[in-house]
C-alpha cells in the first residue's frame, strides 16, 4: 500500500515515531506525488526539500544531524534501523522518491549492478576520465595487426586497454 499524505491517515500509524520532535510534520509536508508511472504501483512520493549535491537525494535536519530523506523514510515505516552495511536503493531510480513501495535494502553491489541494468553507468565517452572516443576505438580495432605498445603509445593508454579493447572486453558497443 502506497503512503497516504494526509497527517491523520496510515502514515503515522505504520511509521516508528522515534523521531525529534517537528521532523515527521517537516517530512510530511515536503512530500508530493509525483506523476503516475505505468511501470509502477504506486507514483513517486517525491521529497521538495533540500537535496545533496551529488546525487540529487532529500536530506533533512532531525535534530543536530542531517538525515538523507529516503533512508529515514525506511526505517520509519519498517520499524528499523538500516542494518550496517547495507543501502536503501530506489525501486523507482527516482533519488527525490521517499514512496515506502519503491525502497528497499541492498548492498553497494546490488546499487552497481542496478546502475547498470538501467544504463546510467558512466563508461565509454560519458566516463569523464575517458581518454579514447568511439572512433578511436575503432581505428585501434582496425589496426589489430600492428604492435600494442605503439598503439598504447600513440593513443597514450595503457597497453592493458588495448588488449582489452581488442578483445572486446571494454568499448563493447563501439562496432
Amino acid at each position: 500500500m502506497g503512503v497516504v499524505l494526509s497527517k491523520s491517515e496510515s502514515i503515522l500509524d505504520q511509521c516508528l515515531l522515534t523521531v525529534p520532535e517537528g521532523v515527521l510534520d517537516r517530512l510530511l509536508n515536503r512530500l508530493t506525488p509525483a506523476e503516475p508511472r505505468e511501470d509502477l504501483d504506486f507514483p513517486c512520493l517525491e521529497w521538495t526539500g533540500s537535496t545533496t549535491a551529488n546525487g540529487g537525494h532529500g536530506m533533512i535536519h532531525a535534530g543536530s544531524r542531517i538525515v538523507i530523506v529516503h533512508r529515514l523514510m525506511w526505517a520509519l515505516c519498517n520499524r528499523q534501523e538500516i542494518p550496517d552495511g547495507l543501502l536503501v536503493l530506489h525501486g523507482c531510480d527516482n533519488p527525490r522518491c521517499c514512496e515506502p513501495t519503491h525502497l528497499r535494502l541492498g548492498t553497494h553491489g546490488d546499487n552497481v549492478a542496478d546502475r547498470v541494468q538501467r544504463g546510467r553507468s558512466a563508461r565509454g565517452i560519458r566516463n569523464g576520465r575517458s581518454k579514447l572516443t568511439p572512433d578511436n576505438v575503432r581505428d585501434i580495432r582496425r589496426r589489430h595487426r600492428e604492435p600494442v605498445g605503439k598503439l598504447a603509445r600513440e593513443f597514450g593508454v595503457d597497453p592493458r586497454a588495448i588488449r582489452a579493447i581488442l578483445r572486446r572486453e571494454i568499448w563493447k558497443t563501439v562496432q
